[in-house]
């Protein structure tokens, strides 16, 4: 999720122009370096900083297009095992979903961010819908429903922006219906496995 965007589905807020902050937030990247995120682990151990244990579980649900480069974890909320892609690293945030013709219900992306901040995202290059989910350290504090793909054509000056009213440090994205149907709301709590089993 960071610049540029021209082969991604979810935009920077430091790239969107218009946008407040736009010059200060991209300094700031710049100085930290946007070549890559830490590794999930450090997601983990500020998981473990607060007090939290890592679920981990195995339900033998099959996968459908979930990367074979990208790590993976298990994500669950609302009684549903997600098993997902992790996105730390900038080129796979930039990628994310798009181009993906599918997802089954208990698949999904999860993007991890050193640090929090409102990650806003767009549909550039989806082919499907998706439910997004913001979830700050295990708490979602903000969920869109079916966000749909842009129809073909559509400049990305005209792609609207989903983002959360306050910081979070992950990302979910699981098939569109899927947050609706597990009754997922503001406030409920998200457990996370990086153990890659």
């Amino acid at each position: 999720m960071k610049p540029s965007r021209c082969r991604s589905n979810r935009l920077p807020r430091t790239w969107a122009a218009g946008l407040k902050g736009v010059a200060a937030r991209w300094f700031a990247l710049a100085a930290f370096g946007t070549a890559a995120f830490g590794p999930a682990a450090f997601a983990l151990a500020g998981l473990a900083l607060s007090g939290l244990v890592p679920w981990g579980g195995g339900d033998g649900i099959a996968r459908a297009e979930l990367s074979a480069h990208l790590p993976k974890a298990k994500v669950k909320a609302g009684g549903q095992v997600f098993r997902v892609d992790v996105a730390e690293l900038q080129a796979d945030q930039t990628r994310g979903l798009g181009g993906r013709k599918a997802l089954l219900p208990d698949e999904g992306m999860l993007f991890v961010y050193r640090d929090k901040g409102e990650q806003a995202f767009w549909m550039h290059g989806m082919l499907i819908s998706i439910d997004m989910l913001w979830i700050d350290t295990d708490r979602i504090v903000h969920v869109v429903h079916r966000a749909p793909p842009p129809a073909p054509g559509t400049p990305d000056a005209k792609l609207p922006l989903y983002e959360p009213p306050s910081p979070a440090n992950f990302v979910l994205e699981i098939a569109a219906g899927r947050a609706e149907a597990l009754g997922l709301k503001v406030g409920d709590r998200v457990e996370f496995d990086f153990s890659g089993r």
